[in-house]
């Protein structure tokens, strides 16, 4: 899946994944990044129609749609999946 090949894109796919509901000021922090950097990556990835978000007063709370998770999840590089152990449901027992 082609937007797992950007570093800071499958890092933020791979933190919305482990912490689901993050908002961009907790991403910023994660990834140590710009929030301008992490709004242009959410809205890649928003546009792509792959997060769905819930608003929160001013704050956005961001969540991989459900459809896509394991999808992410079998694409995203060894090292990420390793980092924030995330493994795909058919992969738990392995």
């Amino acid at each position: 899946m082609a937007l797992c090949h950007n570093p800071v894109k499958a890092r933020i796919v791979a933190i919305i994944l482990k912490y689901p509901g993050i908002k961009n000021s907790e991403l910023k922090e994660e990834l140590n990044i710009s929030k301008s950097a992490v709004t242009w990556h959410i809205k890649k990835l928003d546009g792509a129609d792959l997060l769905s978000t819930r608003i929160s007063g001013k704050f956005r709370h961001y969540h991989i749609r459900s459809e896509f998770e394991t999808l992410f999840i079998e694409n995203l590089p060894d090292e990420i999946k390793d980092e924030y152990n995330l493994k795909a449901n058919n992969q738990e027992d392995k």
